[in-house]
Formats: C-alpha cells, structure tokens, sequence
C-alpha cells in the first residue's frame, strides 16, 4: 500500500465548522493545535437496512458515523494518531468529530470518570463468562448500545506501566454475531511467537510501513442468550487482544449519559442488517453506576511529533504564546476546558502554567496501549 497515495485518496468532506476556517476532519492543512475537530454527518438512514446492531440512539448513530470515517481518516495523521499510547486520545477525536465533547483526554481513566460524573453508567465486569453475562443483563436487557466505551486494564485502579491498558467504543455486529469494537489497534505479527499475520491484526502493508497501531474494527464478544433473549453466558473472540477481553483484563463499560437518555426516552432501534429496523422499548431500569476505583494521573509528558521543537503553551485556550515548552517535558495536569488542558511545566527556566491543545499529551503513567 502506498500511504501517501491513500492518504490522498481517503480525505472525507464534512460539515462546516463551527468559528474556525473550515477544513476536512482529517485534513493536514492546519494544525491540529490551531483549530477545532471538525464534526462529521451522522449516518445515513439506509444503513439501518444493512448493518446490525444490537442497539443504536442518536447519539450513537454520530459516533458510528465518525467511528467510521475515522478509520481513514486516521491515516493522514498517522504520524500522531497510529502510535504507542494513543489509545484514549483516538477515541477521544472519534466522540468530538461525533459532537461529543465532554470526555476528551489522553488518559482513559479521565474518560471513564467523566462518564460518572456525567451521570453515564460505568460498571466493571466480573471475568467469569456466566458471571458477565449475568452482569450485562443489567444493561438494557444485555444490548449494549452504540458508542459505549469498553476499557480494560491489567490492575483494578488502571495503573501500571506501558500496555497496561486500552480503551475503545462499541460498534455494529459482524455476521457471526459478535460486537465489534473500534479501537487503535495494537495487535500485530511481532506479537505473536511465529511471527505470522493473523485475522484481525493491523493490515500487513500498513504494519511493514512502519506504524504499529491502527484505527480499526475488531469483534469482542458474543452474548449467548436464553430463551427470553437475555444474555445467559459470553464468548470472547480475540483473547490475544487481552486488555479488551473481560476474562482475562480488569473490563469497565461506560456508557454516556447522552447515550442513556435516549435510550430511555425510546429512541433507540434494533436492527437486523437484513432490512429489519424495529424501535427499542426500554423496559429495564438504567443500571446504577459503580464507584470507578481508577487511579488519578496527574501528569502528562508534552508531545508534538510534527514539530521538532515543542508545543505553545498559551495564556487561554488559543491565547497568546507564553513560552515554548520542548518536547518531552513532564507536565502537572490541572484540568480541562474543551479540547486545552491546563498544565503546569517548565520552560525558559522556571515554572509556568498555561494551556495545551490536549492531543499533543501523553500519559507520563504510560498505561495504555
């Protein structure tokens, strides 16, 4: 695959943006620092028709439709997005290109909790089939709906070293009935002992063109059900992708709260992606949230893998300059506002707080994948 040819290739147009100059979500005209994420259409009503999905709001339609445009749209900023670490910060550009704009971070942790304090649902799954199964009962009857967010993590607080966790958003239903999961894929030939490419791996022309991650759809889980269609026991399709399989990793499912007013106030539909489209009647009770038990990590190392030489720190959200801080630095996280993040760091030899866009920022926890 030739990328800079692809990349060309799979610009998607979408709406004017809103107090900026307009440009493609994925363009690279501008930076990324400079603008703001340009929201793309949601999707058309003919998909309905042919794509199944287990249950699909409104709000979820938008995110399937960036989730969607995403997987290209990632490739004309591979040099940023395709990368170690990156996980949340892709999901997080899918949910703003969706209009979704109150869970943005780098950190999935940040993520989660922003579901909790939203008055999202945010339950951990237990890591026995029978048991998760029994779990998910609790969620609209075990159909888990569109843009949910399903993070794993190798300890219960989502703490540890680089790899230890992953995050990313519920999508249709393949033609064996598994969900399928959209996420920065991690999952390659080296990580296998032979070598070999497998099923589900990042494509082998992008992987030896040099990117390890990919913005891609990846099935996650079959929910067996009984004869009442409630989900009775689970099977996990791809265990190597272990920090997603519920057995094996410590799993959260957090569903916005948008997601879960829609939901319902029955708006969302069934379908079956044979022409079927019946609306969902909500007659479970919206599962109450558990306490997120996550570590708080409140330190981001300052990254811009397009310029050598650093990232603005500004006064305000796309203020003035206040100092150049080099790439690399160790920041203290403050907070939010939009798509900035206020940090503390060093430059010209003293401390300075200010703003950075947040998707030049990484995890200084080095807990995702």
């Amino acid at each position: 695959m030739n990328i800079k040819l692809l990349s060309l290739s799979v610009l998607v147009s979408a709406a004017a943006a809103v107090s900026c100059k307009p440009r493609s979500f994925n363009s690279t005209e501008l930076n990324p620092s400079e603008s703001e994420i340009q929201m793309v259409p949601s999707v058309s009503p003919d998909i309905y028709k042919t794509t199944r999905f287990h249950l699909i709001t409104p709000t979820g339609a938008k995110i399937f439709a960036a989730m969607k445009a995403w997987e290209s749209g990632q490739v004309a900023q591979a040099g940023h997005y395709a990368q170690p670490a990156m996980c949340a910060s892709n999901a997080s550009r899918v949910l703003e290109m969706s209009g979704m704009t109150g869970y943005s971070s780098p950190l999935l942790m940040d993520m989660v909790n922003a579901v909790k304090k939203r008055g999202g649902i945010v339950i951990t799954l237990p890591k026995n089939p029978t048991a998760i199964a029994e779990k998910l009962k609790t969620v609209f009857g075990g159909r888990i709906p569109v843009g949910s967010f399903v993070s794993g993590c190798l300890r219960p607080d989502c703490s540890g070293q680089a790899g230890d966790g992953h995050i990313a958003l519920v999508g249709d239903i393949d033609s064996a009935g598994y969900i399928k999961i959209y996420h920065n894929n991690w999952y390659r030939p080296d990580n296998e002992r032979d070598g070999k490419w497998r099923d589900y791996m990042i494509p082998l022309d992008w992987y030896k063109s040099g990117y390890l991650r990919k913005w891609m759809a990846t099935p996650w889980v079959y929910l067996k059900r009984d004869n009442t269609g409630l989900p009775n026991n689970i099977q996990v399709r791809l265990p190597a992708i272990d920090d997603l399989d519920p057995t094996n990793y410590y799993v959260t499912l957090s569903i916005p709260a948008e997601i879960v007013k829609e939901v319902v106030a029955n708006t969302g539909l069934t379908t079956d992606g044979k022409g079927e489209v019946k609306p969902y009647a909500n007659s479970v009770p919206a599962a109450p949230s558990e306490p997120a038990n996550l570590s708080d990590c409140g330190k981001v190392k300052v990254v811009d893998k397009a310029d050598p030489a650093g990232v603005n720190l500004r006064s305000s959200p796309k203020g003035s300059v206040v100092c150049l801080v080099a790439n690399g630095t160790e920041a203290e996280r403050l907070g939010y506002e939009g798509q900035w993040m206020r940090v503390r760091a060093q430059c010209n030899g003293k401390s300075q707080e200010g703003f950075v866009f947040s998707f030049l920022t990484v995890s200084a926890c080095q807990s995702e994948k």
